[in-house]
């Protein structure tokens, strides 16, 4: 998908995190919807000794223990697991819908919609006998512009310490029609409400980002030690909103 001419082209912002997911062997090997279905990077949920709530415990070890780079800093519950997916955040600002099969039949969602959040046992809302059968992205009209940033460790293979999607059109030198999504800092692909309606309908400047990005993470509440993560969200959200309306960082 990311070498699509088609994606490339109408979506780059997805061809652009389609590139960005592990290594070329795993793109090769993997699906989008496994992509956005995967589960958390917690060393704890995945290790076999530590009963945590997510995996049916009652207790969240990341809280007290390592928690630097793939935990949240806004929207955490019991768990609080990031969501590592990185086309997640760029087909939410699409408005994506997902199908979904099973027993009962076949169901239509928003993208939003399957994702589950910090309290539940399952990163999904899927059913026992579902599965996600298919992903529907509209193409957005002429005058949209999109891009995706991801920061990481490692430049390649690596996963999201913090990502953004955006999707905006201009209209007679106003932001129209913009979504604002983030990942690597949530138990879910974060839809920046705020940020979305600060900037909508006015005129692009960098005073008016740096401000989207502070409303962006009104009630964050970092951890004791991926605080970080509050800069270089509001870094990667100015640089964004930079790119798709063509001011100057």
């Amino acid at each position: 998908m990311s070498e699509d001419a088609l994606v490339r082209a109408r979506l780059p912002a997805l061809a652009e995190a389609a590139s960005a997911v592990g290594t070329t062997q795993l793109r090769n090997m993997g699906t989008v919807g496994g992509n956005i279905c995967q589960r958390p990077r917690c060393m704890y949920f995945r290790h076999p000794d530590f009963p945590c709530f997510r995996k049916g415990g009652r207790k969240c070890f990341a809280v007290s223990g390592e928690h630097r780079d793939y935990h949240a800093i806004i929207g955490a519950g019991k768990c609080v697991m990031a969501h590592p997916s990185d086309t997640a955040p760029v087909l939410v600002a699409l408005g994506a819908e997902v199908m979904i099969a099973g027993r009962a039949g076949v169901r239509r969602i928003p993208l939003q919609e399957l994702f589950a959040g910090p309290n539940a046992s399952c990163e999904t809302t899927l059913g026992a006998d579902e599965l996600l059968v298919r992903i529907r992205v509209p193409f957005p009209g002429q005058g949209n512009r999109q891009v995706f940033l991801k920061h990481r460790v490692r430049h390649t293979a690596d996963f999201a310490l913090a990502s953004v999607a955006v999707s905006a059109e201009s209209v007679d030198g106003l932001l129209r029609d913009v979504r604002l999504v983030i990942g690597g800092v949530a138990p879910v692909p974060l839809v920046a409400t705020g940020a979305q309606d600060f900037v909508r309908g006015k005129c692009p400047n960098q005073k008016l980002f740096a401000e989207a990005a502070d409303s962006a993470l009104e009630g964050a509440r970092p951890l004791a030690h991926n605080g970080f993560k509050l800069d270089l969200v509001r870094t990667l959200i100015r640089r964004a909103l930079a790119a798709v309306t063509g001011e100057s960082p």
